[in-house]
């Protein structure tokens, strides 16, 4: 017995020295911990927008949560501290699986904001018989010059099946596909916004079809159609068909393809400025990152999976991951890269977390928006928002249905939690 305790001695002290060279990541993501907060904001949260009511003097966050449209005061960090709009111009959506009518109300999708209105996306089902789904029935959009303070809402659509028509051509429409094993419905339309830290430079747009714009305006009743040409094209130039986003940059507006992009620049006391005085548009091509300079698009760095958006603070670029195509697998969570403090570019590599980002919105997740609230300060002492969802049927153990919503990071908190 004696020789086999010598012998397990040192065996012990392998696997313990063994444990904290191979681990020490994990104790780390462990002391990281903290318990998760009650969850206020759920849902799938498309849209998370800047908007001031009173030419910059306060802003507020708007985002479509909790199947409503919730605001915030920027300067809050406090956890509770959104609130659902007094009124919305449309009954929520609902199904009644014993009524007739199956389907009533809408559903918003997705918000947008101008420097002096608000504006919405909605759509309303109804029942496929044929094929036994869910369709689209129509989408409306509506405008509010201040949906917080008990503004009225304005209709920018007809009561026409399509809504928006120019000429005859039908401006909302809906295709149906099909595969061996699926069959689905798909629309060509995108509603965005440059969503600036500064508020006159925010302006709002929506892609109806493939390569039809229209800029959202001061909430007017009719859509004024935007002329947008290729060299106002940052990412893809070759034809201006597929547009899903747009930045302020250094005067006027560009436009890009993907859903992913950002700038650096921040609200500098009621003005407009940029960081390090250099005006910067990231924005991803699948996992890569690039920077536009005005003159160049230049690779950064790799995200190691479809980019979906991105916040830029004063010494971090950060990115949200996955992919909802049904098709494809691909990995989420957050991941970042520093940036240069004295060039303001951003590293070529990936860099770790120093708070429990990477743990509480983790790989398994989709990260569908993106938002810093003051581009200008570090990524620890700026609130910043992210919202977390999956694609599946959540029977796996890595992801859970309360985890979808509204997540945070507050200085004075410390670590990123539920929102």
């Amino acid at each position: 017995m004696k020789k086999l305790k010598n012998l397990l001695q040192p065996a012990v002290c392998l696997s313990l020295l063994a444990l904290t060279g191979c681990h020490d990541q994990v104790f780390y993501e462990i002391m990281q911990d903290v318990p998760t907060e009650e969850a206020t904001v759920s849902g799938f949260i498309s849209s998370m927008i800047r908007f001031s009511p009173d030419n910059g003097t306060t802003e507020y966050l708007y985002c479509n949560g909790n199947g409503t449209l919730l605001y915030k005061d920027s300067s809050d960090n406090s956890h509770g501290a959104w609130s659902e709009v007094p009124s919305l111009p449309f009954e929520k959506s609902s199904y009644h699986y014993y009524d007739e009518t199956d389907y009533t109300g809408e559903q918003l999708l997705k918000v947008a904001a101008d420097s002096s209105t608000i504006y919405i996306i909605t759509v309303s089902y109804e029942k496929d018989t044929d094929q036994g789904i869910t369709a689209p029935k129509r989408f409306d959009i509506y405008s509010n010059p201040d949906p917080a303070g008990g503004g009225k809402w304005t209709t920018l659509t007809t009561d026409d099946y399509a809504n928006l028509l120019t000429g005859d051509e039908i401006i909302f429409k809906r295709y149906s596909s099909s595969s061996s094993s699926t069959y689905y419905y798909r629309t060509n339309l995108n509603i965005f916004s440059t969503n600036s830290p500064y508020y006159g430079n925010r302006r709002a747009y929506l892609r109806a079809g493939s390569d039809s714009y229209y800029e959202l305006s001061g909430g007017a009743l009719v859509v004024v159609e935007t002329e947008i040409t290729t060299d106002l094209i940052i990412d893809d130039d070759d034809d201006i068909s597929g547009i899903n986003s747009a930045v302020w940059y250094d005067g006027s507006v560009l436009f890009l393809k993907t859903y992913a992009s950002a700038t650096n620049e921040y609200n500098n006391d009621g003005a407009s400025a940029y960081l390090n005085d250099t005006p910067l548009v990231y924005y991803s091509s699948s996992s890569d990152i690039y920077y536009y300079d005005g003159t160049s698009n230049i690779q950064a760095f790799s995200a190691g999976s479809y980019a979906t958006c991105i916040a830029v603070t004063a010494d971090s670029i950060i990115v949200g991951r996955g992919n909802y195509d049904y098709s494809s697998s691909t990995t989420g969570g957050l991941v970042k890269a520093a940036v240069n403090s004295e060039t303001g570019l951003p590293a070529t590599s990936l860099s770790s977390f120093t708070t429990n980002a990477a743990s509480q919105i983790t790989t398994s997740y989709m990260v569908d928006t993106l938002l810093a609230v003051h581009p200008e300060s570090d990524e620890l002492s700026t609130a910043i928002y992210a919202s977390a969802s999956f694609k599946g049927s959540g029977t796996s153990s890595a992801v859970s249905y309360d985890n979808i919503g509204l997540w945070s990071y507050y200085p004075e908190r410390g670590n990123w939690n539920r929102e």
